[in-house]
């Protein structure tokens, strides 16, 4: 027991210790063997004094006559029992219960008392006396209780007392009212001069009011229980739980002789502080549990209505004031200096006040009623709780009428604050690379979605880079074939489409792009080609067979697996004498001429090529053709003429080191190229040097800068010559 606590105690109780050990009259066992049989009948009025002057006279009488008193000259003596409950909580079983005979006028101990205890856990006690001169008396519960704000019964004992006068009462309830009434009762009547009846009933009053707690008159302390069904018991109840708030019972002790204390002179509560803590320590109680808590006693069928007192007090010692329906999302500080909660905001809902989150502080109420109100445009009120906006809150719903609509995050709170996102099948995403560029690259846009991004061709495609990279879709660099098979639509077959990107043309077959063919093309037109016809009886030998040097050759690195004829340096020459190209791992060329038909060919129309070719696999770079120069110096012709036919762009240079493409045709057409036409690698020189040295002509598929690959296509070349040498007809 803490020290204020135990300093109340020595003085209310001092004179009773000092009677009861310098007179030895205490009777603390109320059932002695020479105990008269007790009635149960009111004080015998015939039996009582008078008058004032009589029980003065009576007093004065049994003081001159204490040594040799007889029954003849003492007052009349009364005897019977009393019951009631203790309750804070209710006191346990067991408890100890000691009735003190007090005197009329000054409450002094008599010096006789009574002991008993409380049979069960509703605090329900009796107390029988007798022989009493005085019909007022003390009561005075010592023991365990039920704490109603937490449920369980506590750790360490507490005393709660009762002053009443037993004249026309049979039952008296020992409470926190009647606790706190005690010493100002007693000031009023022995300082003030005030009836004891009158004086219980202000005081009564003057406790409630220092709690803002409404009592009706026409009851006494000593009547109420927390558990009864009046507005009354409500008020006995709430005094009950603001004393408690979640103080533990030490501290609730020192707080009850405190405000005693206090109450005593005046009748108000001057230390505002204590008030203070009070209101601290049920401020935001969790009442419905307080509630539930005594329901589950299973003391009474009710409980009373207690809540609004407790509410009432706090608030208002806060400065907050009430929160009524018409107050809801209404918010407030607490302005009281000496509250330890002073300056925290509070917001009213629907069930009362509640504690103001940071997240309020910041941005305002956030109430169950204002779901949806929003903070600028980075919170949304959701459930009672401020959270971040969503992407949908922030940038719109991402419906599928505005899938690949692309808009900047608002919210300043996000980590992808001012990025843009693109609504895509699974809603808003951080856009992909090029996206900004492009366009959106949905996953319904998935090889359906082409573009050009710096003369370079691209399609939305799936991607996976590596194994611990998952699948995604976005923007892919792809060959210009690619784009060509995703971006064109054949509506009709037969329809012809040549493609501005990569250069092909196309024809629609069964619905789907396909490259030309020879049937496609037109190669019956008559044409000539100012050939160079010098060097005709040079000779090469292959062992021991000798072959005619022409002086144009032609070969091809095209593939196909037919091993016919002897190697020898990187050529191949059938029994007939027909010539071939072959690569590094063997693979043989088709002829280009035979020897039966080379001079007719190459004198009156030129060096004729045909080559078609069909899915031969991607990452196969082709080279067409190549036509043998030799050592002849053809830098005086200006440059070269070409009749040809191709369903895609070819490049034709010096061994690649120059260049100039010519475009895809699907007529017999003639391209002029004047050397200044021929782009000349860095470090290679000037093109007429080059020329003069060059030994063979190139004439490849276009891969377009090197990195698009085709699988399939048609070229022919009909002949080839001087500079404005070779005509169609």
């Amino acid at each position: 027991m803490n020290k204020t606590f135990k300093t109340l105690l020595t003085i209310t109780f001092a004179s009773f210790a000092c009677l009861f050990t310098a007179c030895g009259e205490s009777t603390t066992n109320a059932h002695s063997d020479d105990d008269e049989e007790i009635a149960d009948d009111e004080f015998d009025e015939d039996n009582e004094p008078s008058s004032s002057s009589e029980k003065a006279e009576s007093s004065s009488s049994r003081k001159e006559d204490s040594s040799s008193a007889t029954k003849s000259t003492e007052p009349a003596k009364h005897s019977r029992k009393v019951s009631g409950v203790s309750q804070k909580g209710p006191f346990l079983v067991g408890s100890q219960v000691t009735f003190y005979e007090v005197e009329g006028e000054s409450f002094d101990p008599s010096g006789r008392s009574f002991g008993s205890q409380t049979k069960n856990d509703k605090g329900e006690f009796e107390v029988s006396f007798k022989n009493l001169s005085s019909n007022y008396a003390l009561f005075i519960v010592d023991g365990f209780y039920r704490n109603e704000v937490t449920g369980e019964k506590s750790i360490s004992r507490i005393m709660l007392n009762a002053l009443s006068d037993l004249t026309d009462r049979k039952t008296v309830n020992v409470n926190i009212l009647t606790h706190l009434e005690y010493n100002r009762v007693k000031y009023l009547v022995g300082t003030k001069g005030v009836e004891y009846g009158k004086a219980k009933v202000q005081a009564e009053k003057e406790i409630l009011d220092a709690f803002g707690i409404s009592f009706k008159e026409g009851a006494s302390a000593e009547d109420l229980n927390i558990v009864g069904a009046t507005e009354n018991d409500g008020a006995l109840l709430a005094l009950s739980v603001l004393m408690q708030g979640i103080s533990a019972e030490g501290d609730f002790s020192e707080r009850l002789a405190l405000v005693a204390q206090d109450l005593e002179k005046n009748g108000f509560i001057d230390d505002k502080q204590i008030l203070a803590d009070i209101a601290d320590g049920v401020a935001l109680l969790d009442l419905d549990k307080v509630r539930n808590n005594i329901k589950g006693w299973k003391l009474s069928t009710t409980v009373p209505e207690f809540e609004n007192y407790v509410e009432n007090f706090w608030t208002a010692n806060y400065g907050i004031g009430a929160c009524t329906k018409e107050d809801v999302t209404k918010s407030a500080a607490n302005t009281n200096k000496l509250s330890k909660n002073h300056k925290k905001k509070y917001v009213c809902e629907e069930n009362g006040w509640r504690l103001m989150t940071d997240d309020e502080a910041k941005y305002g109420t956030c109430t169950a009623t204002e779901d949806g109100k929003r903070f600028e445009k980075s919170r949304i009120c959701d459930g009672g709780k401020w959270r971040s906006l969503t992407a949908d809150e922030s940038m719109g719903a991402c419906t599928e009428e505005k899938i690949g609509e692309m808009a900047v995050e608002k919210n300043e709170l996000s980590s992808n604050y001012g990025k843009t996102h693109v609504c895509d099948v699974e809603g808003w995403r951080l856009i992909y690379v090029l996206e900004d560029e492009l366009g959106a690259c949905t996953e319904n846009k998935i090889n359906s979605l082409t573009a050009i991004y710096e003369g370079e061709p691209y399609a939305c495609t799936e991607l996976k880079w590596y194994p611990e990279i998952p699948l995604y879709h976005g923007w892919s660099h792809i060959e210009e074939f690619v784009y060509d098979s995703l971006t064109f639509a054949c509506n009709h077959d037969g329809d012809v489409i040549h493609s501005e990107v990569s250069g092909y043309y196309y024809v629609c077959r069964n619905g789907k792009l396909s490259t030309l063919t020879f049937d496609d093309m037109s190669l019956d037109k008559d044409f000539t080609a100012d050939v160079w016809n010098g060097a005709t009886d040079s000779k090469f030998k292959v062992g021991e067979k000798e072959f005619e040097i022409l002086n144009w050759a032609a070969t091809s690195m095209s593939y196909i697996t037919t091993n016919i004829g002897t190697t020898f340096n990187g050529s191949i020459y059938g029994e007939n004498g027909d010539m071939f190209s072959i690569d590094s791992d063997d693979r043989i060329a088709y002829p280009v001429y035979d020897k039966e038909g080379v001079s007719s060919a190459l004198k009156d129309k030129g060096i004729m090529y045909r080559y078609e070719f069909k899915n031969l696999g991607s990452g196969v770079p082709m080279v067409t053709t190549s036509f043998t120069v030799g050592n002849a110096d053809i830098s005086d012709w200006k440059g070269l003429c070409i009749v040809y036919t191709s369903s895609m762009p070819l490049y034709i240079g010096f061994r690649r080191k120059e260049k100039v493409t010519i475009p895809a045709t699907k007529e017999l057409s003639v391209a002029n190229l004047k050397w200044d036409d021929f782009t000349v690698f860095d470090g290679q020189g000037d093109i007429t040097e080059i020329v003069k040295k060059a030994d063979v002509i190139d004439i490849d598929a276009a891969k377009d800068k090197g990195h698009d690959i085709f699988t399939s296509g048609a070229v022919y070349i009909a002949g080839i010559g001087k500079y404005n040498g070779c005509s169609v007809k």
